[in-house]
């Protein structure tokens, strides 16, 4: 079976990186990928795969009659059995040369929750309202990564009959305990410093703020701790952060690495991962992190309860009390030895039963199969 998947770029984020490793982990079909826009994070890594990738090379707020013909050739030429969109952009523009083309089975894939979100183009929002009167019409399924994301659509219009939950996978042949770091220089913590981290990109709604609040806490009680910020535009350039850790008067607890590659060996290093968004469908990095045998504690966002489970603290709000008490739990239970490896041991098996590459990657065969 040839799937051939329209998505707006292979930059670095959730729904690019599932994609990724979907196509190249998936050995059961073929996979083409054709892009909105040029080459971005993981082109090399999947044409490295053997994988035919297309660029439309769309400029941002920019169509051109003649780089979207360009879709409608390629679709032609590939002829594929089943045409999976992903993200709003996508879906409005692969259900219209999709349904030109001939193709019979398309399949959307939505990766967002908080629709009326001020952090959302208005632009955005009204594609978002036209793939709602669309998803009546053209889609056979709709792929949703979240509960939540499921029924904030559904309640605006988008097709109930069509809805259809596959959670995130989490590569468990990397993202796994090790004790060898191929990036000893990135974290140089003394042995009895408590490691706590956060893997996230700069957003608002991503509340770094609010975490930096929390380790002012944390000093204030003495507490021995080194935090550690990682995602795109997360570094010594990053004015705001950096001023506002300058202005609490704790630079000396902060480690601010931007964007790395080698997420397993860093989150590998933390002894904590902290994630106290406003927003989310599937925090996928929650996943990756307990993978590696890292407890967590994160807002109520998304699928964050169902991914800790009982592996770690889920918060009823974003209290800074509350988080700093839940990270004193945590090192608590760091100084019991055999507490410290049953817990690190639960994360783990967690996330190997319930949110595995595999699992998803069967889910994925199965609703193909059933078209």
């Amino acid at each position: 079976m040839k799937i051939l998947h329209l998505i707006n770029s292979l930059g670095a984020g959730g729904a690019e990186r599932v994609l990724s490793n979907l196509c190249i982990n998936d050995k059961n079909n073929t996979h083409v990928i054709c892009t909105l826009l040029g080459e971005d994070e993981y082109n090399y890594q999947i044409k490295n795969n053997s994988i035919r990738v297309y660029h439309l090379n769309i400029l941002k707020n920019k169509l051109s009659f003649f780089n979207i013909f360009q879709l409608y050739l390629i679709l032609k030429k590939e002829n594929p059995d089943i045409l999976q969109s992903w993200l709003y952009h996508s879906d409005l523009i692969g259900s219209i040369f999709g349904t030109i083309c001939g193709i019979k089975k398309i399949i959307w894939n939505i990766r967002h929750t908080d629709i009326s979100s001020l952090n959302m183009k208005n632009s955005t929002k009204i594609i978002v309202r036209i793939c709602g009167v669309i998803s009546n019409f053209v889609p056979n399924k709709i792929i949703y990564c979240s509960k939540i994301s499921l029924k904030e659509h559904e309640m605006i219009g988008y097709n109930k009959k069509k809805s259809h939950l596959i959670y995130n996978g989490v590569d468990i042949n990397i993202f796994k305990p090790t004790k060898q770091n191929k990036d000893k220089n990135a974290l140089k913590p003394k042995k009895d410093i408590f490691k706590i981290g956060m893997v996230a990109r700069f957003n608002h709604y991503k509340n770094h703020i609010g975490l930096i609040d929390v380790m002012k806490l944390l000093e204030l009680n003495n507490i021995k701790f080194h935090c550690y910020l990682i995602g795109k535009n997360i570094d010594s350039k990053n004015k705001i952060l950096v001023d506002y850790i300058h202005k609490l008067e704790i630079s000396n607890k902060f480690s601010l690495l931007g964007h790395k590659e080698n997420m397993p060996d860093i989150l590998n290093m933390l002894d904590l991962h902290i994630l106290l968004t406003y927003s989310e469908s599937f925090p996928n990095v929650i996943a990756e992190a307990m993978s590696c045998g890292v407890p967590c504690i994160s807002s109520n966002e998304g699928e964050a309860k169902k991914i800790i489970s009982k592996n770690g603290y889920i918060l009823k709000g974003n209290n800074k009390k509350e988080v700093f008490d839940k990270i004193i739990q945590i090192i608590n239970i760091k100084k019991n030895n055999s507490e410290w490896f049953k817990l690190k041991r639960n994360c783990k098996m967690h996330i190997e039963k319930n949110f595995s590459l595999q699992l998803m990657i069967d889910n994925y065969n199965r609703l193909w199969k059933s078209l």
